[in-house]
């Protein structure tokens, strides 16, 4: 795009007109039942989903009149899934991904389908107390890590929840391995415990890497895979948890906490909390300096106009000055149409980081959802 703001607010302006068109045709369409096959006996069955999401961006990278702004209108996530039971003790989950389908990189490059198998699980019930997960799994960490990317308030995942991802040659939190979890204390307490792979190092001689999440609520805890996001005004939850990850002298220790609450008056509020400390050690080295990073969010959602305005505030900082600080502010606005199976968010984010251009990025971004 051509330097200057002479003719950025034209541009601006076909482009939103377009996404709204866009997105009036493919959301004005009638949200499709639930696509799930049950056997004759009803013992086992098999359920079919999808998640897409459709992203139109305009970021600004500078302060002054001169900076560069990019466009990009691509598919944030492009989500098969599928799961079900084969009997009342065994289940599985899996889903594919293709993230980023279609945006352009600094060179104008547009990105190819990348799919990939993002989940794919077996859970073997013991009982409430004891489920056993095995295969690629969401690792545990904090609460924010082990949400359902279908049900977020804000537009995504906060920037720095996954830091540890690369380090540790895992792909968005996922590790092969094996999960004990539960909920205990009639139903107030849920734990997590997981052994995975991690770093395999020369001849796969590395220790295996270990992580767990324990978390405390006042109503009754669900054992689920994904943690959820909004309910929308439609449950009351809140919960308080601690988790930590460790492989070889490499630590990470978390705490949040989540609220998500209707009000006598009518609006529900959503607040969520997460905090993290992260050492890689001699292990990872430079690849993870020891360094903090934080998540704050806030919503409040009027039920009857389904919409919520949504603030979030993330930042990471560095001991020692290994590494310059980062800090990202986001607000913005979600319509729901048919709650988390079809809406709509908008939102600006202002990014900066130490001795870097700030970045300025808005952001329209549509869901369709079912699963």
């Amino acid at each position: 795009m051509p330097r200057g703001s002479g003719r950025c607010p034209a541009k601006y302006g076909v482009g939103i007109g377009v996404i709204a068109l866009v997105l009036s045709v493919v959301l004005a369409a009638p949200a499709f039942a639930q696509w799930q096959i049950t056997s004759p006996d009803g013992q086992s069955s098999l359920k079919l989903g999808y998640l897409l999401q459709g992203r139109a961006e305009w970021e600004k990278i500078g302060t002054d009149l001169d900076a560069t702004t990019s466009q990009n209108l691509y598919l944030r996530r492009v989500r098969l899934l599928w799961g079900g039971k084969i009997n009342d003790r065994l289940t599985f989950f899996a889903e594919t991904d293709a993230p980023n389908w279609g945006k352009a990189d600094t060179a104008g490059v547009k990105a190819e389908p990348d799919v990939y198998m993002q989940d794919f699980m077996a859970t073997w019930m013991v009982k409430d107390a004891l489920l056993l997960d095995f295969g690629l799994l969401l690792t545990p960490g904090s609460y924010n890590h082990l949400q359902s990317a279908a049900s977020l308030l804000a537009l995504d995942y906060g920037p720095f929840t996954f830091i540890e991802s690369s380090p540790l040659k895992a792909k968005i939190g996922r590790d092969v391995g094996v999960q004990a979890r539960g909920i205990l204390a009639d139903k107030h307490l849920e734990y997590r415990a997981a052994l995975l792979q991690g770093v395999r190092g020369r001849l796969a001689q590395n220790s295996l890497r270990m992580a767990g999440h324990l978390s405390f609520t006042p109503f009754e805890a669900a054992n689920a895979l994904f943690y959820g996001g909004s309910s929308l005004g439609k449950k009351k939850a809140f919960t308080v948890g601690l988790g930590a990850d460790a492989q070889r002298d490499y630590r990470a220790y978390f705490g949040d906490a989540y609220l998500d609450y209707p009000l006598e008056s009518g609006p529900a509020v959503t607040l969520q909390g997460n905090y993290a400390t992260y050492d890689g050690g001699d292990f990872l080295g430079a690849a993870l300096y020891k360094q903090h990073t934080y998540m704050i969010e806030a919503g409040l959602t009027f039920v009857a106009r389904k919409v919520t305005p949504f603030v979030q505030v993330s930042g990471r900082t560095y001991d020692d000055d290994a590494g310059k600080h980062e800090r990202a502010f986001q607000l913005g606005l979600a319509y729901w149409l048919d709650g988390h199976k079809s809406a709509i968010k908008a939102g600006y984010t202002l990014m900066k980081k130490d001795g870097s251009d700030d970045h300025a990025l808005f952001t329209v971004q549509c869901q369709a959802f079912s699963f």
